[in-house]
């Protein structure tokens, strides 16, 4: 999607994008004041800068899956923004990407507390900083590979398999088993899980 494609389309309430779309670049619904909601698919991996900033009737946003930075002023002045979904995948938010977003009470983020703490926030970022984060993987299910609800031997097997090659992860796998924090899946996590099992 061009830039400004949608750019002071103050009529327009409601944007469903098709799986075709891959790129929503610069501003592309900048100043659209009475947009209230937008479906992003998980096909779009860019986001430029500014793209909703000014949608002062923006609810709530979920950012696709394969995102891994929030772009500088993304929701800039998006007054009403009260919720939003962010990928586990994020490691970063620029600057005044939530700035003015004076309602934001909730975040859903799709991974563990440890992995949050490792996403640079830029400055300008306070209703980011002083919502509630709610985690999609919690410390107690970290490396519960297998999703039996135990960490134990076979979760580390599960991760040794999948590392050599004998399998592939799941999104939920991945958070899951993601040990360091660091947003991916390596060795380093196979050895820290070890760890945590010999260490029970």
């Amino acid at each position: 999607m061009g830039t400004q494609a949608f750019e002071g389309c103050t009529s327009l309430t409601s944007v469903s994008l098709p799986k075709a779309v891959t790129t929503i670049h610069n501003e592309a619904f900048v100043g659209c004041s009475s947009l209230k909601t937008i479906s992003i698919p998980n096909t779009v991996s860019y986001l430029g800068t500014y793209v909703f900033s000014g949608c002062a009737s923006l609810q709530t946003m979920t950012l696709p899956d394969t995102l891994t930075a929030v772009p500088t002023s993304l929701f800039e002045g998006c007054s009403a923004l009260k919720s939003v979904t962010l990928p586990a995948g994020i490691t970063s938010v620029s600057f005044n990407a939530f700035h003015g977003c004076s309602a934001l009470r909730n975040v859903y983020y799709g991974g563990s507390e440890s992995q949050w703490k490792t996403v640079t926030i830029r400055d300008n970022n306070a209703p980011l900083t002083n919502a509630t984060i709610h985690f999609a993987i919690s410390s107690a299910m970290l490396g519960d590979a297998t999703g039996d609800g135990a960490v134990n031997m076979m979760d580390v097997l599960l991760s040794y398999n999948i590392a050599s090659g004998s399998g592939t992860l799941s999104a939920d796998q991945r958070a899951t088993l993601d040990m360091t924090g660091d947003g991916n899946f390596n060795m380093l996590d196979i050895i820290a899980l070890y760890q945590l099992v010999a260490g029970q």
